[in-house]
């Protein structure tokens, strides 16, 4: 006669044995992510690659599958948007998005055409959104044409393009679980962030830095604004105009199409009470500078 102790160890080995057998299976998973990076031309930190290696073999899946999208779509994916993105569309969960009672946020930066996220707006703007515990992806393009300013053909060549390489980047995004997306935009990113979301119908609130009028056109939901009268990108007047009434304008007078003036210490200013009105709308608080008011 079996004895219960008998049982019971032969209960614990088994379970022993299949947890190492799928942490042994998850290992080699997680190293033919690496493989599958480096091939990609993606350079994985620490963190990344600790991240990565907890992933279940699922996600790790997904992971190889964006990897090889990423690698035929001419490696316009940084491994931080890469990582991302995977692990938002494969690692959480499908249903409610929630997680012991807690919202899940996501902030999505679209860069201009040569302002980047590491550039002051966006990169603080990002930076910001993490620590209001949204999950940050930026979104990277590149191969515009040449003198993009003021030539309207030009203009619409850059759209597309920075259009097309974000729906590449963005490709295994699963945008249900999330209950609250942000699109954080600057110049043309404006308008790519409002087309993107209008085609795939995602209700996003949109911050609009320095945007260019066209973007107007693709804005349905909540959104807030920022512009400089200085901004040779877009006349104040017909940003006015396109926002009065339905979308609150902050304006910096003399500031360039980066909200600087060159002055220092008000540029400083600038961005700092622009990180801050930029706050109270992730968070829906109200902002106490008036509309379409310059500072």
């Amino acid at each position: 006669m079996v004895s219960p102790v008998s049982i019971i160890v032969f209960i614990c080995r088994y379970v022993n044995r299949s947890f190492r057998g799928k942490r042994r299976k998850r290992k080699a998973k997680a190293h033919e992510v690496f493989r599958a990076a480096l091939e990609s031309g993606i350079n994985l930190d620490y963190n990344e690659k600790r991240k990565i290696a907890g992933l279940a073999v699922k996600p790790l899946n997904g992971a190889i599958a964006a990897m090889n999208r990423k690698a035929a779509a001419a490696k316009t994916t940084s491994a931080q948007t890469l990582l991302n993105v995977y692990a938002q569309a494969y690692e959480m969960p499908r249903r409610s998005g929630r997680i012991g009672g807690t919202m899940r946020k996501i902030a999505v930066l679209f860069p201009g055409i040569g302002y980047t996220c590491d550039r002051p707006l966006l990169y603080y703007a990002g930076k910001l959104a993490a620590s209001l515990g949204c999950e940050v992806v930026r979104v990277q393009y590149g191969g515009f044409p040449e003198g993009v300013k003021g030539n309207a053909e030009k203009m619409r060549q850059a759209f597309w393009s920075a259009l097309e390489q974000t729906e590449s980047s963005l490709s295994a995004m699963d945008w249900q679980p999330w209950d609250s997306v942000i699109f954080i935009g600057k110049s043309v990113g404006t308008l790519v962030a409002g087309a993107y979301a209008e085609n795939h119908h995602i209700p996003a609130k949109t911050v609009l830095l320095t945007p260019i009028v066209e973007t107007f056109d693709h804005i349905s939901g909540p959104a807030i604004a920022f512009h400089g009268t200085a901004d040779p990108w877009a006349r104040t007047a017909d940003v006015k105009q396109r926002c009065e009434g339905r979308i609150p304008l902050y304006l910096t007078e003399g500031a360039n199409h980066s909200l600087e003036t060159g002055d220092v210490e008000k540029d400083i200013e600038t961005l700092r009470e622009t990180m801050r009105l930029i706050r109270a709308f992730i968070t829906g608080e109200e902002s106490s500078s008036p509309r379409q008011n310059a500072r």
